[in-house]
């Protein structure tokens, strides 16, 4: 995980149980290194927690799932410790690819959680690495 002037950056993805919003095991430690930096860093005062999704599949569904997902991974949080009122998310479907749908791997690389810091005070910026 890496700690930006405006982001939590994941360098895996959050796997979820296929068409669900259920965070699988193997995800876990990466869900508990963004609790562990937002523990330390209580200058975050709002992240936004963001679900993304590929263009397969009908869009009101996706946006739904993508909500759904983003909820999820609030929900680890705050069960690890963390305010819920330095949380929100936002399900934004499919309506912001990072790479081309037209290729499998762009897809996967489409589907995904961001951490953006919405609101903090001073200018955090530190490298923690995942188990």
């Amino acid at each position: 995980v890496v700690l930006t002037k405006k982001e939590i950056k994941i360098l895996q993805r959050i796997e979820f149980a296929l068409d669900k919003a259920i965070i699988k095991a193997e995800s876990k430690n990466i869900v508990e290194a963004v609790a562990s930096v937002l523990s330390s860093h209580p200058e975050i005062k709002l992240l936004e927690v963001q679900g993304h999704t590929d263009n397969l599949g009908k869009r009101g569904y996706n946006r739904q799932l993508s909500k759904k997902r983003a909820e999820a991974v609030v929900s680890a949080l705050v069960a690890l410790g963390i305010d819920k009122g330095r949380l929100r998310s936002v399900g934004f479907g499919d309506s912001k690819p990072i790479k081309s749908n037209l290729t499998a791997a762009g897809r996967q690389t489409n589907r995904r959680v961001q951490f953006v810091i919405i609101k903090q005070s001073g200018t955090p910026s530190a490298t923690i690495k995942t188990k």
